[in-house]
């Protein structure tokens, strides 16, 4: 689920992902074990750490950092994507209908939107640039506070 009141991220109904993660926590934490690390750039790291569910439903997770502060985490509902997981660069058709039934998605779950918060957003995105489709939890550099949060096994209520 995603709590709307604090921005956490809750995988499989019991690993917590806080706004609050830090790259050096997460790196040590249960979650981190086996996953991969896809990104390019030393202050930007990303991981891919598998396919959990949130809301009952399995999606991919990346998690995103910028220096040690997450930033952001992106969902890919795997029963809304594109048949083919690596469509063709020029399928921009299939890529806006994909963030169509992502826009579904987060109002079914969620209510209707505008999912704007104090500890950030939620948003169905697109690419162009790569037809990276999918849903993305971001958080502002600004609402992270300097004490390190670990990872937890919650049994958090869904909120909206």
């Amino acid at each position: 689920m995603i709590d709307t009141k604090t921005g956490t991220v809750v995988l499989d109904g019991v690993q917590s992902i806080t706004p609050s993660l830090t790259l050096d926590v997460y790196l040590v934490s249960p979650l981190a074990q086996g996953a991969q690390s896809i990104g390019v750039a030393a202050d930007w790291p990303r991981f891919y750490v598998g396919k959990h569910q949130i809301f009952g439903d399995m999606c991919t997770i990346i998690l995103m950092f910028y220096k040690q502060q997450l930033i952001g985490i992106r969902l890919g509902v795997l029963h809304l994507s594109i048949p083919d997981p690596t469509p063709d660069l020029d399928d921009v058709a299939a890529a806006l209908a994909l963030k169509v039934r992502c826009e579904a998605w987060l109002a079914a779950k969620l209510g209707p939107p505008s999912y704007f918060y104090p500890w950030g957003r939620i948003d169905a995105v697109y690419s162009p640039q790569d037809i990276s489709t999918g849903i993305f939890v971001a958080y502002p550099t600004h609402v992270h506070s300097t004490a390190a949060a670990t990872p937890s096994t919650s049994t958090a209520r869904e909120s909206s």
